[in-house]
């Protein structure tokens, strides 16, 4: 004889299983899975994101079945990116338009950087999820932008260290690298670590010395990154913060 529990958690573990046979990925699903949907391609793809610039891509979605279609919903998972469907009522063979917008932002990665959820109402309100995916940037990158020191030990000696990642790409991009960072501060140094012109990639070193913070306390200040043409005028900045928990 089975316990009250143990039922309990096999009718949760049952339900479970039934919603997550509800949601499709557009790339791993079989032909009979999505024969009542057809999509233009299998991902939303940006060939290049700019820093700080919004881009649109579309892609088709066509009414397979043979009865009336409701897109229900059209979701982002993710702040930076927005979608929606041109036309959400669909009769059989007809198609719309689901279009996302991406911004650039400080932080994006190359790759799958989020995906865009539709549910339909066929299929027990079935849902479709289909990636969303950047295959170069151009502007500036930096990772990371915050700089946060924890727990900084004013009786140790020891200095303590932080690395930033700036990855700028541009026409005007020069074979040296055109990344400095600056600050006003005397609470940590900055130093210009490797370039790898590969990546178009610059590593800078902060280092926070114990001995420059003369209490207890959290600092805070910030770093400012600038991207130069070859007049080192300057084409970007971006601002990195910076805070010091002192102890």
């Amino acid at each position: 004889m089975f316990k009250p529990n143990y039922c309990k958690s096999v009718g949760y573990i049952l339900i479970a299983l039934v919603s997550c046979m509800l949601v499709y990925s557009i790339s791993r699903s079989d032909s009979a899975t999505l024969s009542n949907f057809e999509f233009s391609e299998n991902q939303f793809t940006f060939d290049t994101l700019t820093i700080g610039v919004t881009s649109e891509k579309s892609i088709r979605f066509r009414n397979r079945s043979k009865s009336v279609l409701n897109i229900l919903s059209v979701r982002a998972s993710c702040g930076c990116t927005s979608a929606r469907a041109i036309k959400k009522k669909l009769s059989p063979g007809e198609e719309t338009e689901i279009i996302v917008s991406l911004k650039g932002e400080v932080g994006t990665t190359v790759g799958e950087v989020g995906t865009v959820t539709i549910k339909t109402d066929i299929q027990n309100n079935s849902s479709i999820v289909v990636p969303v995916v950047v295959h170069a940037l151009e502007g500036m990158n930096i990772v990371p932008t915050v700089l946060d020191f924890q727990y900084v030990n004013l009786t140790a000696k020891d200095s303590i260290q932080k690395k930033i990642y700036v990855v700028f790409n541009s026409k005007e991009l020069d074979s040296e690298s055109p990344i400095i960072c600056t600050s006003s501060s005397s609470w940590f140094t900055i130093e210009k670590s490797t370039y790898s012109p590969e990546r178009n990639e610059t590593l800078f070193v902060v280092t926070v010395n114990p001995d420059s913070l003369s209490e207890r306390g959290t600092f805070v200040d910030y770093i400012m990154v600038h991207a130069l043409d070859s007049r080192q005028e300057i084409l970007v900045s971006e601002m990195i913060s910076v805070r010091i928990r002192a102890q």
